[in-house]
Formats: C-alpha cells, structure tokens, sequence
C-alpha cells in the first residue's frame, strides 16, 4: 500500500538521518581529544571553572525554600549591604563567565575544522572582541527571556484583579508555554554563540542562522541535548565521588584546611576540564549538523574590525 511504503519510507530516513548526524561516539572522543590536545583552552575553561566554585560557594548561604514565607524570611536575615555585595558578586561572575566562555569558543576552533582564526583567542584585541561579542549576545538572550516571561505574566496579573479563580489554571498553562520557549531559546543560543564567534557576521545573522538550523534538526539538537544532559549528570556524579575520596582522605591523614583547600582543587580541575570538554562536544555536533546545510543567502551586519569576509563561511562536516 502507498501509505505503508511512504511510512517505511519515512521510517528509513529518520533512521539513516539519527546515525548519521548523532554520532554521539565519535563526539565524546573528538570532545575528549580537544580537551587534552592544547593548552590555551585549558586556560579559558579554568575561568569557567573557578567562576562555577564561587557561584556556588555563594549560593550556599541561600538554603533551599518551599514557601514564600520562608523566602521572605531568609532575605529579612541579611542586611541590604550584604544583598548588594552578593549582587555584585554574582554580576562580575557572571561577565568573567562570558568572558572565558566567549574565548573558549574560538580557542577549540579547531573541533570546527577552523584554522587560523582572525579572532583566536591569543591577542588581547581579539580578546577583547570576542568578549564584547559574547556580552552582546547574552544581553540579547536576556531581553527576549524577560520578554517572554513578561508576555506569560500579563494574562496571570489580568487574572488577579478581575478573576483570582482562574489563577491555578493560567498558571499551569504559563508553565506549560515557557517551558518549550526555554529549551528553544537554549539551543538558539548556543547556536547564534557558536555561528557568532566561529565566523564572520554579527549578532542578527547569528540568530538567523541559528533558527534556521535549529529548525532544521530539531530532532538532533533535542537527541543531542539529552545526550549532552546525561553526560552532565555523570559527570556531577563522579565530582561528587571525587570530592568525598578527597574529603575522606585528607581527614585520615590529618592535612590542614582539610574541608576547604583538596576539595576546592579537585572542584576546579574538574569544572575547568568539563567546561572545555562540553563546549568541545557542543562544536563537534555544531559542525556536523551545520556542514551539511546547502549553501543559504544569511543577511549579515557590519562585522568586527578583525574579520575580512562579509560571508557566512560553511562549517566543514566531520571528515
């Protein structure tokens, strides 16, 4: 039957595409030879890695809340001056975050098949641009995340003054609505990131390319995106187990500071490696799934200084 042999079809396809894109082996190993292969990486992931230690070293003076009272109460505790200096903290975290993120990028751009890079990280100029680039995109990111969560919250705040009723209901459909928007909007992300800082163009043409990609392997980013989470989960795990090897030991043998200095070293070499190693993985799928697009027309801006094409260059497929 025709619709028996087009679903078979079908069927094939969505087979012959899974293992041809989502070679998920041949990621771990590209992933796990770029994180050991060059030493100037190892030096942006280690920014990455010692800004994720004091990120949570100041989340723990923020126990875990059930309620809104016990929120409320928490903050009453602190006094204003220690809630700015944590807000301080946090934001100047947050830009040496983007900073060793936006460099790392270009500094693995070898995973993308990338040689001599106009922008590779290794001058403070390009330094400095590949920066402001990345601070640009995720302001971007923050105001269309803002965006959305204003647009999801008008019909909610409507609900509380004319209908409180309604309240349970529209807020489940809220979740519902951002949930889908938060994994779309992550993946544009990483894209736009990625075709921003591994080629010439600027912020618009990354974020057309991005969903122009995105929406054409939205089944491969989803597949890679679980893989991507489940490597994440193991490798908390094992920092976890390290951590207490560590801990244990350091206790046996009587060392000094023994709660504080082994368990922040280990921490930090462990972040700093799986910070490289991620995004390495995240480049390696990038350049699978983007080398095989056909050849599009991508509207393009004034790019930076440093870079001489206006045109998107193709990322190479893995050979």
């Amino acid at each position: 039957m025709p619709s028996l042999e087009k679903y078979q079809l079908k069927k094939l396809l969505f087979k012959s595409l899974l293992m041809e894109k989502l070679l998920f082996r041949q990621f771990f190993l590209e992933a796990w030879h770029a994180s050991i292969s060059k030493k100037l990486p190892w030096l942006f992931g280690a920014i990455i890695g010692i800004v994720s230690i004091l990120e949570t070293q100041l989340t723990l003076d923020v126990p875990e809340t059930t309620t809104p009272d016990e929120l409320i109460a928490i903050l009453a505790q602190k006094a204003p001056d220690e809630w700015l200096w944590i807000l301080c903290s946090l934001a100047l975290l947050l830009l040496f975050g983007i900073f060793g993120r936006s460099n790392l990028i270009p500094s693995l751009s070898f995973v993308a098949g990338k040689k001599n890079l106009s922008n590779y990280p290794d001058n403070r100029k390009a330094l400095g641009m590949n920066f402001l680039r990345g601070l640009c995109l995720e302001g971007v990111m923050i105001v269309m995340i803002l965006c959305s969560v204003i647009i999801l919250s008008f019909p909610l705040w409507l609900a509380s003054v004319h209908n409180p009723g309604a309240m349970i209901p529209l807020t489940f459909l809220a979740l519902l609505t951002l949930v889908p928007i938060s994994i779309i909007l992550f993946f544009v992300r990483q894209y736009a990131l990625l075709y921003l800082l591994l080629s010439p163009i600027g912020i618009r043409g990354a974020f057309e390319a991005s969903a122009k990609l995105f929406s054409r392997s939205i089944l491969q980013s989803f597949f890679f995106g679980l893989f991507a989470f489940l490597l994440t989960l193991l490798f908390t795990f094992f920092l976890n187990l390290a951590i207490l090897s560590v801990s244990t030991l350091a206790a046996a043998i009587s060392i000094p500071s023994e709660k504080t200095f082994p368990v922040i070293i280990i921490s930090g070499l462990f972040f700093a490696w799986f910070a490289l190693f991620q995004q390495a993985l995240w480049i390696a799928f990038f350049r699978t799934i983007a080398g095989t697009e056909n050849k599009e027309k991508v509207v393009t801006e004034k790019t930076a200084p440093f870079v001489e094409n206006t045109k998107v260059p193709d990322v190479p497929p893995i050979q």
